[in-house]
């Protein structure tokens, strides 16, 4: 059973709340409602969002700042000064040399702006999750939250400010990696290696989500992120129940 759980949540902080909930589901035959799920569905969600802000602009980010790139590479900066931001409608960056100011650490707009909605990220998370990054609410057939017109309106209120914010993240790092990669194709080979990847999806659809293993094919395909396995470059199935047989635990 814990092959099916999402291999995905397990990899991040509480997640394995839901991984536990959907294994007991399985074990005692056990199918939670609709809203249930989707509620599941709506803490990844923020906690997806919440981490990976944190590396895009925390960690991550600081590597690709003014306060980096021209210290390291003044001929990328150089370049970086005169390079049209494409996407500046959707990010307000007119030069990729703004781009890299805003990444600066503590005093960079995005560095700072990211510490905010990151937070508003985990709130919705600590509003669905209980808390956070430890799931307190997620139990076998559905979740431990009242589900009132209250606590969704706290959380659709934060969600939409985050719609937003993930379209300009999007634009951002788009705008960044494209000119890395025309400044210099040698970034494009960097971290070069056969494609082996696997993944058990995430966000069911409370439409077709039965927890019951017979159909797991079923509902795992019906996932907005659908299950793979991709070896060397090529997607071999997306069926959990190969997934499950596939996968050998070892102890090292």
């Amino acid at each position: 059973m814990r092959s099916i759980c999402r291999e995905d949540e397990r990899r991040r902080f509480g997640r394995a709340g839901n991984c536990f909930g959907d294994g007991a589901e399985m074990a005692f035959d056990i199918t939670p409602p609709p809203l249930a799920v989707i509620t599941r569905g709506l803490g990844a969600a923020a906690e997806m969002l919440a981490v990976n802000t944190r590396h895009l602009f925390l960690l991550a980010g600081p590597d690709y700042s003014e306060a980096v790139v021209s210290r390291t590479n003044m001929g990328l900066w150089t370049k970086a000064q005169q390079a049209q931001a494409k996407q500046a409608q959707y990010h307000g960056f007119t030069r990729i040399a703004d781009l890299m100011r805003g990444l600066n650490p503590v005093t960079g707009h995005l560095y700072r702006e990211a510490l905010h909605l990151m937070r508003v990220a985990m709130e919705v998370a600590t509003l669905i999750l209980g808390k956070y990054p430890h799931p307190s609410t997620v139990f076998p057939g559905g979740m431990g939250i009242e589900a009132d017109k209250d606590v969704f309106n706290q959380v659709l209120g934060r969600i939409n400010r985050l719609i937003d914010y993930s379209k300009k993240v999007a634009a951002v790092w788009d705008d960044l990696v494209e000119f890395f990669f025309n400044a210099d194709p040698g970034y494009m080979l960097v971290g070069e290696l056969p494609g082996n990847l696997i993944s058990a999806g995430l966000w069911d659809d409370p439409a077709v989500y039965d927890a019951k293993f017979l159909n797991c094919n079923l509902w795992g395909e019906k996932r907005l992120a659908t299950p793979g396995v991709i070896i060397d470059g090529t997607l071999r199935t997306t069926r959990l129940t190969e997934l499950n047989a596939g996968i050998e635990r070892v102890h090292r």
